[in-house]
């Protein structure tokens, strides 16, 4: 572990962050990659989360609506074996743990849910192990052989979600699994790991952290998860099991498109809470980028939710460094794929983010779930973000997976119920 980081957390814990930084003037960047695209049509539709194996050859797809998860065979996409979880639950996201198996975490509110182990090559089921109500993203650290699992439980899902219901009296948590003693049944040990808002001014809902997606740091022994509904952002001590520091999302001011008036024109002035949803690491460890999709409307402060926005943060610190203010309504505006219904509410909802290297530039991906499309930054100085292009996908992109060895981005569309293949390419 790394102790100076873990005391620095430790001492940021009741600091409050998420202040206004410094932000560049995000520019389209000269052509250095091309991009071609395929679509990879599912038996079942409705994707959701995609992942990839660690060699590559191999994708998962969880398909909610038919509550199967599809295997895929790289780079073309040809459908192979498939796994029924109905009997189980919802499939709500899947990852590989090594070439061939694969953790599917399944909900069946209100009941607990499901850690399930499956086999990509013979698809079945190898073992199921019980984990807490409402599992939603998933991650790994195979190297300490450990799944990170955010129980969000949306046990009273309201217009604003900030509205704190009385009646919602099961907080969300993180599941820490270890499972290096095996993946069979019995052999998994769960430690839950409660989330302590009382402390973050910022918290919508402090008595119900409804923890949303993960990255983990498999260097430091961290992982970072999403609080979406209370603009937030906690961070795990893999080792110790324990939350060493929670990070207010804040509040972005930029200008926007606010009006549902059928005309799309970035005038207007926004003041948005971030509310993050997707969130990455920097191949280097050292910062952690959100996309700031938003989840509870106008809130009664008169704020946005939702900072249509990726956020920089130091990953050590949790100091906010920049964000990309209008320049993700612009690009869409500019590329076609601007949505002004949704202008007068969270706007182009940036959901998922992956973040990788190609021909020497470090790349972030981030899905545009009410613009159909992936917009591409040039994250290699990551206080000065540069677009690269706007991809269009499917209906409501969802997750995404980058897939090195093939140079693909995999992006699962809800609405469509496909797998856009986005291959980059040297111009």
């Amino acid at each position: 572990m790394n102790i100076p980081r873990i005391l620095v957390l430790s001492f940021l814990a009741s600091v409050v962050l998420g202040v206004s930084a410094t932000r560049p003037t995000v520019v389209r960047a000269e052509p250095r990659l091309s991009f071609r695209t395929a679509t990879i049509q599912l038996p079942l539709g409705g994707a959701e989360i995609v992942a990839a194996s660690p060699n590559g050859k191999l994708a998962v797809v969880t398909q909610s609506g038919g509550k199967t998860v599809q295997f895929l065979k790289l780079p073309k996409g040809k459908t192979k074996k498939r796994i029924d979880v109905g009997a189980i639950g919802e499939p709500t996201s899947a990852v590989f743990i090594d070439d061939r198996y694969v953790f599917i975490v399944c909900k069946d509110d209100p009941d607990n849910g499901t850690l399930v182990v499956g086999d990509s090559k013979k698809g079945r089921i190898v073992s199921q192990t019980s984990i807490g109500i409402g599992p939603d993203a998933i991650a790994v650290d195979r190297g300490r052989r450990l799944a990170v699992i955010a129980l969000e439980d949306e046990e009273s899902e309201v217009e604003d979600p900030t509205a704190c219901p009385a009646e919602n009296t099961r907080p969300g948590a993180v599941a820490i699994v270890d499972y290096s003693a095996g993946t069979g049944t019995g052999q998994m040990q769960v430690t839950t790991v409660p989330i302590d808002l009382s402390e973050l001014p910022g918290a919508g809902c402090p008595g119900d952290p409804q923890p949303e997606y993960v990255a983990i740091d498999p260097a430091a022994g961290i992982a970072f998860v999403t609080l979406q509904e209370n603009n937030a952002i906690a961070v795990i001590d893999l080792t110790g099991r324990t939350v060493v520091s929670v990070w207010d999302g804040g509040t972005t001011e930029h200008l926007a498109d606010a009006m549902d008036d059928g005309v799309a024109s970035i005038t207007e002035s926004l003041v948005g809470r971030r509310e993050p949803d997707g969130v990455a690491l920097s191949p280097d460890g050292r910062y952690l980028l959100t996309a700031d999709e938003g989840d509870t409307g106008i809130t009664p402060d008169g704020a946005f939710g939702g900072g249509r926005t990726m956020s920089v943060w130091d990953a050590v610190t949790g100091e906010l460094l920049t964000d990309t203010g209008d320049a993700i309504e612009r690009a869409l505006v500019d590329a076609g794929f601007f949505d002004d219904g949704r202008s007068d509410r969270r706007g182009p909802e940036p959901e998922g983010i992956v973040v990788f290297v190609i021909d020497g530039m470090t790349i972030a991906a981030v899905g545009i779930e009410r613009g159909r499309s992936v917009i591409f930054f040039d994250v290699s100085n990551p206080l000065e973000p540069v677009i690269v292009d706007v991809v269009g996908v499917g209906t409501e992109p969802e997750g995404l997976a980058w897939v090195p060895s093939t140079r693909q981005l995999l992006v699962a569309n809800e609405i469509s119920g496909n797998v856009t293949a986005i291959e980059l390419t040297n111009p």
